[in-house]
């Protein structure tokens, strides 16, 4: 059985590229008081303004992954600084697991800081590391400068499909690392009508009929078959997803519980689409 990781994007601030949001203190409290005992981690970001505050009272009940932009990094005393911010607004000594967002520029200053977070994890302040990562390439430069990964979070849905490409051709093994595959709706958007998609992501237009087409056959809703195709994927630890509220939650919990399963038919004529209507980065 996977891990399912409640992400806190929208926890202390508004999140989305077409449909931001924001959850209210209350209905936070209501979300994690009854994920309590079933969600066993909470993803959270430096990079989600308020998101640390927010669970901080109840981070006892959750593993805690956090996340830290290296791209924001400027020297070293400000990774320290972040790292000391991170402590200080979850209310913890030690961080469980910090991932970093890689950046392709500044590499001594990035192989500076991975040393040093090399030697926090060595030091038990942090107690393991990894990579949020968009691409494989970003996976290999980590490695050519000899982070210790012992976490990943990666893109993985019906739209981008890449990882598991690459894993199932032989091309990339996964299976060192407890991998956590994210966006498995594409933000909300692989669950849209036509009729309410955005104007710029309109290539998605014959995917999304798929989908919708393979829910209907299976008796099932598009949010079941794209949960469906993230349990399937076997390397994956673990599956993040995000909520608007405590049914949404709810209702997404009852939909990782379920058993529909795809069909290798249904995965092989799957219409594919250029990366800018998958990542974010683009959009």
């Amino acid at each position: 059985m996977k891990e399912l990781v409640l992400g806190t994007a929208n926890f202390g601030s508004n999140y989305g590229h077409f449909d931001s949001h924001k959850i209210d203190e209350i209905e936070i409290e209501r979300m994690l008081a009854w994920a309590s005992g079933k969600i066993t981690e909470l993803d959270t970001a430096l990079d989600y303004p308020g998101s640390h505050q927010s669970i901080a009272m109840k981070a006892q009940d959750f593993k805690i992954t956090t996340k830290l932009n290296l791209k924001k990094v400027t020297d070293e005393e400000d990774l320290l600084r972040a790292i000391r911010d991170i402590r200080a607004s979850l209310k913890t000594c030690t961080i469980q697991r910090l991932l970093v967002r890689p950046s392709n520029e500044k590499t001594e200053l990035v192989e500076g800081c991975l040393s040093i977070l090399n030697e926090l994890h060595e030091e038990g302040v942090i107690e393991s590391i990894g990579a949020s990562i968009y691409e494989i390439s970003e996976l290999k430069q980590l490695q050519e400068m000899n982070m210790r990964i012992d976490v990943l979070q990666v893109p993985a849905n019906l739209a981008n499909r890449e990882f598991d490409d690459l894993v199932k051709s032989g091309n990339l093994e996964l299976n060192q690392y407890k991998t956590y595959v994210r966006s498995i709706f594409l933000q909300g958007i692989l669950l849209k009508s036509i009729d309410d998609l955005p104007r710029k992501m309109s290539g998605l237009h014959k995917l999304i009929l798929t989908i919708n087409d393979e829910a209907k056959k299976l008796g099932a809703k598009p949010v079941e078959v794209c949960m469906a195709y993230a349990k399937q994927i076997q390397w994956a630890t673990g599956i993040i997803i995000g909520a608007r509220n405590l049914v949404d939650l709810q209702d997404l919990y009852n939909t990782f519980c379920d058993n529909l399963t795809l069909s290798e038919r249904f995965l092989e004529t799957l219409p594919r689409v250029v990366n800018s209507l998958y990542d974010p980065r683009y959009w």
